[in-house]
């Protein structure tokens, strides 16, 4: 199937996200500006403005734009086991492929602690769909027989997210070392395998 052209438009504003990405890793959610975008994309107030109504709109989008990356998607290799096809989901939670992305968690962490859920449903949506497919993952696991019968599976990916979104927090509030990030990563591997291996 061929790929549907861009429009102008649709072109421009795909170049703010972009470029905003780089603002919002070098400024965090806090102290970035519309100012800023315009700076970074060399783009006029109403050429930004046309696009997006202020900060917190063009935030929404960035991450909307994160959250689409087929890295953060969980996938299923059929040549590996459940396990390994969670521990590659939960490494990738952890890293990002493209550098400039690498560095926007202190200001997903501000977004996040700045805006409810109900303020913002987007963030709602979000957890819905991961706690969705990550409950999906673990009942075919489950159903193969490579997963405990028994297991609490809501409230497992329940703390399983949370211990996610606490690491990530973790490192970008305190600015934990990779190393000692890696050690907790392991030790959460650790975790999983003994609530769900039989």
């Amino acid at each position: 199937m061929a790929k549907k052209e861009l429009t102008y438009a649709e072109k421009r504003k795909q170049l703010i996200i972009s470029k905003s990405i780089s603002v919002f890793s070098e400024k965090g959610f806090n102290h970035a500006t519309m100012k800023d975008v315009m700076t970074a994309t060399g783009m006029s107030r109403g050429g930004v403005y046309a696009h997006f109504n202020n900060i917190d709109d063009l935030f929404l989008s960035v991450l909307q734009y994160i959250d689409d990356l087929p890295k953060n998607q969980l996938v299923v290799n059929p040549e590996q086991t459940a396990l390994s096809n969670l521990f590659t989901w939960v490494d990738q939670s952890f890293t990002f492929t493209e550098a400039s992305i690498c560095q926007i968690g202190k200001a997903l962490s501000e977004y996040f602690l700045a805006h409810t859920k109900n303020e913002i449903p987007y963030l709602e949506e979000r957890r819905k769909k991961l706690t969705s497919q990550v409950e999906n993952f673990i009942e075919a696991g489950i159903k193969s027989g490579e997963f405990k019968p028994k297991i609490d599976v809501k409230n497992f990916v329940e703390l399983l997210l949370c211990q996610i979104d606490g690491i990530l927090l973790n490192h970008y509030v305190n600015g934990q070392e990779e190393m000692n990030n890696q050690k907790l990563i392991n030790y959460l591997k650790e975790q999983i395998k003994r609530i769900l291996l039989k």
